[in-house]
Formats: structure tokens, sequence, C-alpha cells
């Protein structure tokens, strides 16, 4: 009898080894997963999109304040729960919701959270940051997600970068705006305080991540203006400036993030207004392997599909504006707005 109840906790013990694991960093990854992703899980699957929102989109921050960041993760797939990781350069992370832990500048899930809905199945957390009390350095949120399909081991899961996100302590007295039109983006600003600046430098970014400097303005004018005439071929622009002081230090303006109207006429919609589940064309567009990527007014994915015939059929979303993308071999490209009634 004895030795039937040690080969018993024998097993059981064993069955406890390979479940711990195969649970795949159940209470949380580890930290290098926020940037170098969550690779115990193969490689990173588009199936899966992770982002991260800081404080609605209003990307500039006040020194002392706190701010509410929503990490989301959606799985196309429709795993049935996810994971998270975010890391901040600056400042401090706090709970905001449950089932979040914080690990110094990390924040974290702690178990895998269950997801609701499906096309895309969708899961969100809540987290807090709090700008330190003095400094100017840019804040910069970077992160994963993971979507699981909880059997207790690696194989299946789907993970993803999210898009860095960059926020700023604003220049004061400092007017920054940026209008899109079909011959190129004009920049435009205007600095009621402008003692001890040299120049103007503008950065621009097809990503949101990985900005270059696009020009360089002494600072000698109230008012400024400059037209990029570059054809980019994203579907997003991100812009910002930075003011060179001449003791060598800078600050930053907010980021502005526009959509690429050059690409506006190269391929149309019919019908542009529309209603869930009906089938739109997409005109002037030669038969290729081709996607089609569907964003909300936030600048959001809420549907991506494999176009058949150039045609996709709407899913069922909420009514508003929409913005629709193609994707041909892997390079993104704005189309236009469409109305989903």
């Amino acid at each position: 009898m004895k030795q039937k109840l040690l080969s018993l906790f024998f097993i059981s013990s064993l069955l406890g080894i390979i479940y711990v694991t195969n649970s795949s960093y159940s209470t949380g990854p580890p930290t290098s997963a926020a940037t170098g992703g969550c690779t115990c899980h193969g490689a990173s699957s588009g199936n899966t999109v992770v982002s991260i929102d800081f404080n609605s989109g209003n990307l500039n921050y006040v020194n002392g304040q706190t701010y509410p960041i929503k990490v989301s993760v959606y799985s196309f797939t429709n795993m049935p729960a996810a994971g998270f990781i975010i890391n901040s350069n600056i400042g401090a992370l706090s709970l905001n919701s449950s089932g979040v832990q914080i690990a110094g500048n990390y924040a974290m899930h702690t178990t895998p959270k269950a997801s609701s809905g499906t096309g895309p199945a969708v899961t969100e957390w809540f987290v807090n940051w709090t700008a330190p009390a003095s400094g100017n350095t840019p804040l910069q949120l970077v992160g994963a997600g993971n979507a699981v399909n909880l059997l207790n081991g690696n194989s299946g899961d789907q993970w993803n970068f999210a898009s860095s996100v960059s926020v700023v302590l604003p220049l004061q007295d400092f007017v920054f705006d940026v209008l899109s039109s079909k011959t190129g983006n004009t920049i435009t600003w205007k600095n009621e305080n402008q003692k001890d600046i040299s120049s103007y430098v503008i950065e621009v970014s097809k990503d949101g991540k990985s900005f270059e400097k696009l020009a360089q303005l002494e600072a000698n004018q109230s008012g400024y203006e400059y037209l990029d005439a570059t054809k980019y071929t994203s579907h997003f622009i991100y812009y910002r400036i930075y003011a060179q002081y001449q003791n060598d230090t800078k600050e930053y303006t907010n980021v502005k993030r526009i959509i690429n109207t050059q690409y506006a006429n190269t391929y149309s919609l019919f019908p542009s207004i529309t209603k869930q589940n009906a089938t739109v064309t997409l005109l002037g567009l030669e038969s290729q392997a081709s996607q089609v990527i569907l964003y909300n007014q936030f600048g959001k994915i809420v549907h991506e599909a494999t176009l058949q015939n150039n045609q996709f059929q709407i899913p069922d979303v909420a009514s508003g504006i929409y913005f629709v993308a193609v994707k041909i071999n892997n390079q993104v490209y704005f189309v236009d707005k469409m109305m989903v009634q």
C-alpha cells in the first residue's frame, strides 16, 4: 500500500512538473520579452495585433501628472486568452486594473486573461503612468502581446510586437500643425518664445517608432512653413519638431500623425458608403495576391482579409467612418475612407 501511495505521489509530482514546465510563463513573461519578443512561442505572427494607447492618443505629458495606458491584444484567429508586457524608459508605471503586475519599469499580466468577441477576439488591460517631476526626456513605450490557446504549451500560440509609442513634454507657446494634400504634407508652426533657440529640426517617421531628420530651419522668424513633397508608401506619416538651443540642448513638440492622402486616388472603393456584411470592390487594382486592412478613426486595425477578385466583405463593425488600406507584396498603401451605416 505504501509503495502504491509513493508511486501515485511520484506520478502526481511528475504531472505537476510537466504542467508548470509547459505553462509558458502563465504568471507573466520575462522582462526581455518587451523588446525581444515572446520567442519561446516561435516566430511573431501577423494574426495577432498589439496596440498601446497612451491617454487616448494624446501623445504629450506634463511633469508629475498621471496618465492612463490601455494595452490591447487582437487575435484574428480568435484565441481564447492573451498576455502582454510593456516597458517605459522614464517615469513610473502603476496598477490601474486587476490581472496586472508591476516590476520596475515593466507592466505585465499575472495570468492569461480571457478574450472577448470574435473576428478579432480582444483582450485589454489598463495601467497608469506617472511622468517624472522634472526633465523633458520623451517617453518611449514598447511591448509585446501573446494570444494563447491555453493548451499548457508553447505550440500554437501567436505573439507579436506592439508599435512603440513616443510621448513628449511639448514646447510651451508652440503651435504645430500638418496639412496633407495631393502635392505633399505642409508642416506649419509658430513659437512666441524663441529665446536661445538657434534652429528647428523637423523629423519624420513612417511607423511612429523610428524618426529621421527631414529638414532644419534657422530660428529667425515667428511663423514657419515647410512642404514635404516626399511620396511615402505608408498609410500613416508621423511628424515631430524639436527646438535646438544654443547650449546644445533640445525640446520636442508632440507627435502629429496624419493619413497619407497621396495614394488616395491610386485606388478607389465601390461603394464608399456601405453597411455591415456588404461586399466592397477595390477599383484600379490589378489582379494579384493582396490583403485589405480596415482601420477605425483612431488608427486601430479592426479587420484584415485577403482580397478575392478584388473584393472583400465588411465585417460586423459599429457604424462610422473607417479607413481602408491594401497590402501588396508586404507594402501597405492607403486607399480611401468609407462610411459604414
